[in-house]
């Protein structure tokens, strides 16, 4: 297996990573909320603040698969470790959601059952019907789960075929996985340009193969398999945390400067495995890092809960976005900064309250027992254009 790092040895940076990440999509999606309700001219401002949560989106993916491949041995036991994956996901999801249906019914918003029985099920990315994984989804950030059922489904034995790879060998498949993201936009030109993506010029249905379609968001995780199994056989060789930091800022502003929904996957995915890798490196060498301390790990342990909340929030809460006008009424600054922090703080109360009343009794309840893991859920933003009509938060 040719294994050079502990068995125990553990990373807690893991789980300060996932909340900076969750940060990320948090202070996005506020954000795109009230930014052109302060200055309707702020453009560049709403482009940049979008393409962080879309990047915040793409470091959890990467994320998740360097943390399961990172605390997973080679001998995964596939109905014990879905088991564990349904106990963390499915009971705090089915709460959320059915909150997110009661406010919708308050508000007085349609719904259907042909576009919330997929929700509910985590298979809506699998339609490609952008009704069902958009503007007719109760709680839009759900299709990220809808990915990363896939993920888990194919975790135990895909771990085992990357072990059984020569550790020298490993920057080929890495390097495969970052080709094949640059390459899956070009085969989705291949896919009808009509239907067009609500409220833009995008091809919806090229805009899901590339966005939504499981198959082909599984390259990000990939990419952080590969790149655990370097960092864990010492054949990693990248660049330390702060240049990976500049590296990934730097991603972000590329993103940020190309054209449509689902571009700039690529050029983000790598200076984040390259931020993951450095900080994971520096951890197992026994050098403590920020994300590693006990705050982070703390806000860390609650940050899939609090993605799950997060846009109910944004929908019901201070911004209330569910109200169709509150995308466009002006709004001071300093009403927008006091709609951010309360909203920040509800999100984060909510996520802590549903992590220790659900999720980790769930975890108890029906996962079994095991030695402690870092939580490294995937979280997302949506591609589509998240004002009135788009459906999509």
């Amino acid at each position: 297996m040719n294994e050079t790092r502990p068995a125990s040895a553990r990373l807690p940076s893991l789980s300060g990573l996932g909340f900076v990440a969750i940060c990320m999509v948090l202070v996005s999606h506020v954000g795109i909320s009230l930014v052109l309700r302060v200055d309707p001219t702020a453009q560049t401002l709403w482009s940049y603040d979008y393409k962080l949560g879309v990047m915040g989106f793409t470091f959890f993916f990467v994320l998740t698969g360097f943390a399961l491949t990172w605390v997973h041995e080679a001998d995964v036991d596939a109905r014990r470790f879905l088991r564990r994956r349904f106990a963390r996901v499915f009971p705090a999801h089915l709460i959320t959601i059915t909150a997110a249906l009661l406010l919708a019914v308050g508000a007085g918003v349609a719904l259907s059952v042909w576009r919330t029985v997929p929700t509910l099920l985590l298979v809506q990315n699998w339609i490609p019907d952008q009704e069902v994984v958009l503007t007719g989804n109760p709680n839009g950030p759900t299709w990220a789960l809808s990915c990363a059922l896939l993920f888990y489904a194919m975790f135990p034995w895909t771990n085992r075929l990357v072990r059984r790879i020569r550790p020298e060998r490993l920057w080929m498949p890495a390097l495969a996985s970052v080709v094949l993201l640059i390459t899956v936009p070009l085969l989705a030109t291949l896919l009808p340009a009509e239907p067009l993506l609500v409220n833009t010029p995008d091809s919806w249905l090229q805009t899901w193969f590339v966005g939504y379609l499981p198959v082909t968001r599984m390259l990000e995780f990939l990419l952080g398999v590969f790149v655990a199994r370097m960092v864990a056989t010492r054949r990693w060789h990248g660049p330390g945390v702060i240049v990976s930091v500049l590296l990934s800022v730097a991603g972000l502003v590329a993103s940020a400067s190309m054209h449509g929904e689902s571009s700039g996957f690529a050029v983000t995915a790598v200076p984040l495995a390259l931020l993951i890798a450095a900080v994971a490196r520096r951890e197992s060498a026994g050098r403590r890092t920020f994300f590693g301390s006990r705050p982070m790990t703390v806000l860390g342990q609650i940050s899939f809960c609090a993605y799950l909340v997060h846009w109910v929030v944004i929908s019901y809460g201070p911004i209330h976005t569910a109200d169709p006008a509150n995308w466009t009424r002006p709004l001071s600054l300093g009403g927008a900064l006091g709609k951010s922090a309360l909203t920040i703080v509800a999100v984060l109360l909510l996520g802590w309250l549903l992590s220790v009343l659900v999720e980790r009794p769930a975890l108890r309840l029906l996962g079994g027992r095991r030695k402690a893991e870092p939580l490294a859920e995937p979280v997302v933003v949506p591609l589509g254009d998240p004002r009135p009509g788009a459906g999509a938060p």
